[in-house]
């Protein structure tokens, strides 16, 4: 009887472990003369390797890199894993390395319902990294209905300037938040993105404070100071391109990335 309490006491707990597919990026395989990772989506190519191996890993074998090629509006380069989840773990940890010039790399993760976006936290990373850091993104321990976890590895370059960029990552996983080198944390959502017309601004957390929208050149080209936690800016009159838009609150500070 002792045991099969003990047994039913720890099941729960084993049952609620949740795991990235392939976050330690060693399953990948030869797709023609490109390289796809096993669980991670991308619109790899033969003209663009968006995807490749990196043998120059965390630990392991290999790491996957994500490299932004061109798209018509800059250059831009994606890799995602959508995979079944039931609750928000405390924290999304992994390592990067980073090399960039005029652009930008960022590793964000949605939790869904179905189809329905429920939360998200993005990182930035605006620096070039020659060794791997340690990356934790603290996730806030709300408990909605989520079905399905989304996590994008993204590399982009303004169309305004030429430039690079790409991150590669490894041994990404669930855990407890850790102390990192630098985190900046997204406290507000936007759409639609790509926009054309009128982009809204959402926080999730209070008002949006001091609102900055600049473009590849660091120039601002919108700056707004918004007491309310949700906006609507007119972007008819801005060029196509990428655009940085950024939160200022005082000691809390957030960025996005907008495509036009």
């Amino acid at each position: 009887m002792k045991k099969f309490t003990l047994l039913f006491l720890f099941l729960p707990l084993f049952a609620s472990a949740q795991t990235i597919p392939n976050g330690n990026f060693e399953s990948w395989i030869w797709v023609g003369w490109t390289e796809h990772f096993e669980s991670w989506t991308s619109e790899n190519t033969e003209d663009y390797n968006i995807v490749s191996v990196d043998f120059d890993s965390y630990e392991g074998e290999t790491a996957m890199r994500v490299t932004a090629q061109p798209n018509g509006l800059g250059d831009y380069g994606e890799a995602y894993n959508l995979f079944e989840i039931d609750a928000i773990p405390a924290a999304l940890n992994f390592y990067a390395k980073t090399e960039v010039a005029f652009g930008g790399t960022s590793v964000e993760i949605t939790f869904l319902n179905l189809d329905v976006e429920v939360y998200s936290e993005i990182w930035f990373g605006t620096e070039n990294w020659e060794e791997y850091t340690l990356v934790s993104i603290p996730l806030v321990q709300i408990e909605p209905v989520i079905t399905h976890a989304k996590i994008k590895v993204i590399a982009e370059v303004g169309d305004l300037v030429a430039g690079t960029a790409w991150i590669s990552v490894d041994a990404m996983e669930f855990g407890e938040p850790l102390s990192v080198k630098k985190t900046e944390m997204n406290t507000f959502r936007i759409y639609p993105n790509p926009v054309s017309e009128n982009l809204t601004i959402q926080s999730i957390s209070g008002s949006l404070g001091n609102l900055k929208i600049t473009d590849a050149l660091g120039k601002i080209v919108i700056e707004k100071q918004v007491q309310e936690n949700q906006t609507t800016i007119g972007i008819q009159n801005l060029a196509a391109g990428v655009y940085m838009i950024s939160s200022d609150k005082g000691n809390l500070k957030a960025s996005r990335f907008m495509v036009k």
